[in-house]
């Protein structure tokens, strides 16, 4: 059969990696890969996951699955998985039982939803920490990742932090909201003076516990090593020409400098 092959140090490398592998998305949730089949339900998926694998003698599935599930997923799925099964010494088994408990039962996921509808930032939560349980019970969810999603995650922060949101996106897209959150949450981040240097769409629950001893930026030796220059943020990791409000000031500001003057 035909495969991708994978180079390995160990006898459990996969030799080879299937190239029909389903894609990771359930009937009753968003579409991630239009050119693949949409399961009818979590029990279809996982069927059709182990029928690869049998196929290309992956087996024992204890051995494999994991591997080979992170190419199931798009984007935000991987930051789900890394945060709730992966690096866990789990059996296959084990792994079908939490997916069958989190997307084959129609009241988990109403329940999700209605925790999602409630999600409010905390006073003593930062942004990227709120971002990041946004996403997961986003995920958990099911909901789409559009300009509805976007909407209501600003409608969930803290009231100063929302209005300066507000006013950060409004300079920057006008009235056509952005449906690209992790790229909004940047420039809120950005706006309220809180770093962003650090990539946290690929966080572990290992590393959430280091930020929450940390702080988001890291180490003081980091933030030492990462001190901002924008004028407008004094406390934020970032240089004045990496700001979008500065930009937006700056454009601004071009814009009526070349405005023709009426002299009368």
């Amino acid at each position: 059969m035909e495969g991708t092959s994978m180079e390995g140090k160990s006898s459990q490398t996969l030799a080879v990696v299937p190239k029909e592998l389903p894609a990771f998305q359930i009937k009753g949730g968003p579409i991630r890969n239009a050119s693949k089949k949409m399961h009818d339900t979590i029990h279809t998926f996982i069927s059709a996951f182990e029928v690869q694998l049998r196929a290309y003698k992956l087996v024992p599935l204890d051995d494999h699955w994991e591997q080979l599930f992170w190419l199931t997923c798009d984007d935000t799925q991987r930051q789900w998985f890394a945060r709730t099964l992966a690096d866990r010494g789990l059996h296959w088994e084990q792994a079908c039982t939490h997916l069958e408990k989190e997307f084959g039962n129609p009241f988990y996921i109403w329940q999700k939803k209605d925790e999602h509808r409630h999600l409010a930032q905390r006073p003593d939560e930062s942004i990227h920490l709120f971002l990041e349980r946004y996403q997961e019970i986003s995920y958990e969810a099911n909901l789409a990742s559009d300009q509805d999603l976007v909407y209501n995650f600003i409608c969930s922060l803290l009231p100063p932090i929302k209005k300066k949101a507000w006013s950060t996106l409004t300079n920057q897209y006008g009235l056509e909201l952005t449906s690209d959150l992790q790229q909004a949450a940047q420039l809120i981040m950005a706006a309220c003076g809180e770093g962003t240097n650090n990539t946290y769409s690929e966080t572990s629950s290992n590393s959430k516990r280091r930020y929450d001893n940390e702080g988001f930026n890291g180490s003081k030796k980091h933030k030492q090593a990462r001190q901002g220059t924008c004028p407008l943020h004094p406390k934020g990791s970032h240089a004045k020409e990496e700001c979008f409000v500065w930009k937006s000031m700056l454009k601004e500001a071009a814009a009526k400098s070349n405005k023709p003057h009426n002299n009368g």
